[in-house]
């Protein structure tokens, strides 16, 4: 209901909409906080290392973490997404591959995304030397 809602709103900018979802992630609703790393602020897009984005940033990854700890696969898919890339000021190649292995363990044997999620690992993991005490491509 809120979403047809707020469909009929006019359409007042990626910054209107990066508010809104930022309501609704504060007051925990799932889908807000999933998706709330593709309706950035656009300060956070401008200057991801200034103090603002920054807690932006924090608090969105501690709300994808706490949905990742109850096992919620799509959000263990952001937090791959987000630290494999750049724009946010968070990339991690090896934190990204530590959920990437965490969404293929836990994903059905017929989700679709297992077989990009191992494909980018794969990519991660031929393109980076870790060091072997760092390794996060190692077999477990």
């Amino acid at each position: 209901p809120v979403s047809k809602a707020c469909s009929t709103l006019p359409d007042r900018g990626q910054d209107y909409a990066s508010e809104l979802i930022e309501v609704a992630a504060e007051a925990g609703i799932r889908d807000a906080i999933v998706t709330q790393f593709l309706y950035p602020p656009s300060g956070v897009m401008a200057d991801p290392w200034s103090e603002k984005a920054t807690g932006w940033v924090n608090s969105a990854i501690s709300r994808l973490d706490a949905l990742a700890s109850r096992g919620d696969l799509d959000a263990i898919r952001q937090l791959a997404l987000v630290h494999m890339q750049s724009e946010f000021g968070v990339k991690d190649d090896k934190q990204a591959i530590e959920y990437l292995g965490m969404y293929i363990k836990q994903s059905p044997p017929n989700d679709p995304n297992r077989s990009v999620m191992q494909a980018s690992i794969n990519s991660l993991c031929g393109r980076f030397d870790f060091g072997a005490n760092t390794n996060p491509c190692g077999d477990d």
